[in-house]
């Protein structure tokens, strides 16, 4: 089973995501969302600085929602947007996808979470059968 993948951000986290899920058998990346106008329109491969993927960077947010998308590498930041990364977690969880992210590091490890974390979370993971 190959597992439809977009990568939500193209930094430090980002970028490396892309490369690895390029050469993973059973990942296929399938959309890539940026926040830099500049980023809109280039190839994911060059975005990674690896060869051209033939996945075209956007800006809209709305292909991580799409059907045929089974996880999402949130790869965007937290540090200066928390309550934007964490509605944009909680959306992706309730729409049934699963859900990589760095964007809140107690996330990195979800079992050691804050419970407090955690509880605004699991509501969403329990109504999209989700994980993070």
């Amino acid at each position: 089973m190959t597992y439809q993948v977009v990568v939500w951000g193209t930094g430090n986290v980002g970028r490396p995501a892309i490369r690895a899920i390029a050469t993973h058998r059973d990942l296929e990346l399938v959309g890539v969302v940026v926040s830099n106008p500049a980023k809109v329109g280039k190839d994911a491969g060059e975005l990674a600085g690896i060869s051209p993927l033939g996945v075209l960077a956007t800006d809209d947010t709305e292909i991580a929602f799409a059907p045929d998308v089974d996880c999402v590498v949130y790869a965007a930041t937290a540090d200066t947007r928390p309550m934007e990364a964490y509605m944009d977690l909680e959306r992706l969880l309730r729409s049934g996808r699963n859900v990589v992210s760095t964007a809140f590091y107690p996330l990195l490890h979800p079992a050691s979470a804050p419970p407090e974390l955690m509880g605004m979370l699991t509501p969403a993971m329990e109504a999209g059968n989700s994980s993070v």
